[in-house]
């Protein structure tokens, strides 16, 4: 009985220290902490942190802070609005655009030529410095009425992280329920680009002889307001649609269409991303007309050529 007792016991300590040494090689492969961590951040990849805000000047990037850390930067605020996309009114958490730019690039950004908001789709928006100052705008990034970061449109979720502009609505604002707004809501939002210059490139055309003085009108404000999105023929540059090929878009739209989009884009084209002519340029219905009859002469154009912009003489 003492031999078995003994073998017994021997066997035991033989089984406990099996499991010592087998407890030992754990870290080895997978603590459960880490385990535990590696779990926490797959579950934290709707968080704001794993994205990113890339800032650019002129097309070149300058700073990149994660979406958690904007708060940092200036302090988050619930702004709730009547939001243009879902038609509710909603509370969102963000940061106030115009006092983010004073933060990261500093009060020289209101002389820039226009800020560039790009998506994760590769399109963009131009919203002018006059237009950030006038009216208070957000970077969203969280309904405080729901868990997931959409609108609801037509009884379908729209996604619209990253980040979501919105703007002040109500009286303040002088945008009330049910009115137009004159602004877009643009969503997906991953960078900003401070534009100090219009683009480089200048569109040539030899339009026909029997280009009228508005057609030709057109073209110096087509330079002005739209080169810098929209190609024609495959020139310009290139981040907005292609205007000339193969179809014409004057063949495309019905009479009427492209000056309502070019006053509003929002009136044609649901969560239209595409800025509207400035609302503060001289003659702005002139602007538009010509816009629209220089587009209609260089359907019948040869195709456009590219040159460089002339260099600015310098005194």
């Amino acid at each position: 009985m003492q031999a078995v007792g003994m073998s017994a016991r021997s066997l035991g300590i033989f089984v406990l220290t099996s499991l010592a040494l087998a407890c030992e090689k754990l870290p080895m492969t997978m603590p459960w902490s880490q385990a535990a961590e590696a779990d926490a951040g797959v579950a934290d990849d709707n968080g704001p942190d794993i994205h990113k805000l890339k800032v650019l000047r002129d097309g070149v990037q300058v700073l990149s802070i994660k979406l958690g850390e904007l708060s940092k930067k200036v302090r988050d605020e619930q702004p709730r609005v009547d939001d243009a996309l879902e038609g509710n009114p909603v509370v969102y958490e963000g940061v106030h655009l115009a006092a983010l730019l004073d933060t990261l690039i500093g009060p020289d950004w209101v002389r820039a030529d226009h800020v560039r908001l790009r998506f994760q789709n590769g399109g963009s928006a131009d919203i002018l410095p006059a237009r950030l100052l006038a009216r208070k705008s957000w970077l969203v990034w969280k309904r405080t009425d729901r868990p997931d970061f959409v609108v609801m449109q037509s009884g379908r979720a729209v996604p619209l992280g990253p980040l979501y502009l919105v703007w002040e609505t109500g009286i303040d604002s002088g945008i009330m329920p049910g009115m137009t707004d004159p602004d877009t809501w643009v969503h997906g939002i991953v960078s900003l680009d401070i534009v100090a210059t219009p683009a480089p490139a200048v569109v040539v055309f030899a339009l026909p002889v029997d280009a009228t003085p508005g057609d030709r009108a057109g073209f110096g404000h087509y330079q002005n307001y739209c080169a810098h999105c929209h190609t024609l023929g495959g020139v310009g540059a290139g981040s907005g649609p292609e205007l000339l090929r193969p179809v014409p878009v004057t063949q495309i739209w019905r009479p009427g269409f492209l000056e309502r989009y070019l006053d509003d884009p929002t009136t044609v084209r649901l969560r239209a991303n595409g800025p509207k002519l400035p609302t503060d340029a001289a003659n702005r219905r002139q602007i538009i007309g010509d816009i629209v009859a220089f587009l209609h002469a260089a359907a019948r154009s040869p195709v456009p050529t590219q040159e460089p912009a002339a260099a600015t003489p310098s005194n």
